[in-house]
């Protein structure tokens, strides 16, 4: 993906090897950031708490246009 480029719904925006990073001795632990948008924009999904874990395409947040 390229800055400007437009996601669509279902498209992965990251992929990663999580047992390899485990066994790298590295943290699996990605932080997603939202830019330029005010909080009322972005609904977060009921499973978002600390610790809470996503299954595969499981939807995390939707931006409101």
């Amino acid at each position: 993906m390229a800055k400007g480029d437009h996601v669509e719904v279902g498209l992965p925006v990251i992929t990663y090897d999580v047992p390899a990073i485990v066994a790298a001795g590295r943290n699996p632990i990605v932080p997603v950031v939202v830019m330029d948008k005010k909080p009322e924009d972005i609904t977060l999904d009921d499973v978002i708490t600390v610790g809470g874990q996503l299954a595969a395409e499981q939807e995390l947040f939707a931006v409101n246009n």
